[in-house]
């Protein structure tokens, strides 16, 4: 496929575009318009808090994700 001195330049050149998305992603929301910002956050603030069981769903499925990834790296490894 490639060489290692190739493989290097082209994990090099992703990690180097990853950062400039990154940073334009961060210029975008700082132009963005401030009254968007403030509606959402006078919603959220009226919204009544969320249960128990809304929570621990909310835990359990983040976790799932996590949890495969976990899996799939330790078949792979071994």
């Amino acid at each position: 496929m490639f060489t290692l001195h190739t493989q290097n330049r082209l994990w090099t050149g992703g990690y180097g575009l990853l950062i400039l998305l990154i940073v334009a992603c961060g210029v975008l929301l700082l132009r963005s318009p401030k009254l968007a910002v403030v509606d959402a956050q006078t919603e959220e603030g009226n919204a009544p808090a969320p249960t128990l069981v809304t929570r621990l769903r909310w835990i359990f499925l983040a976790a799932v994700p996590s949890g495969l990834l976990i899996a799939v790296t330790a078949h792979i490894s071994t």
